[in-house]
């Protein structure tokens, strides 16, 4: 398949895609390991999401709280903007999980975690469109 023919964000190799990277063996100072995010986005280096996926109703683990904060924070303090949040799904395996149909629970700007009442949760999709039309970028 040629790159024109390709579509952005689609699985072109479904073989690789399936293949786990573990991390297992890596571990160093105060029990840090190696995480992945879920989704990243970078808007021409002004600003940047950083998004966390979790089956519904799991929360974010230690690590992946912090290495948002973390990389959140040097973002601002390099002069640029930077989001981080967490979504919910509820989709069983083996289904895809179409990451901008899931809902945002909470999200972290500034040096704070932001919780979003139940009744005004958006969707991932949204939820960006919304926060670069707040920040006008």
């Amino acid at each position: 398949m040629s790159e024109e023919d390709k579509i952005r964000g689609e699985i072109y190799n479904e073989e690789a895609f399936k293949q786990p990277m573990l991390f297992s063996g890596m571990k160093y100072e105060r029990n840090i390991t190696p995480s992945d995010w879920d989704l990243f986005i970078d808007f021409g280096g002004k600003l940047f999401f950083y998004g966390e996926g979790k089956k519904k109703p799991n929360e974010l683990t230690d690590g992946q709280k912090y290495s948002i904060q973390h990389v959140c924070d040097s973002h601002e303090k390099a002069g640029n903007k930077s989001i981080g949040f967490m979504y919910w799904h509820e989709i069983e395996v083996p289904y895809p999980v179409y990451v901008k149909d899931q809902t945002v629970i909470k999200w972290y700007y500034n040096k704070k975690w932001r919780l979003i009442p139940e009744d005004k949760r958006p969707n991932v999709l949204n939820f960006i469109d919304a926060i670069r039309k707040w920040l006008k970028l």
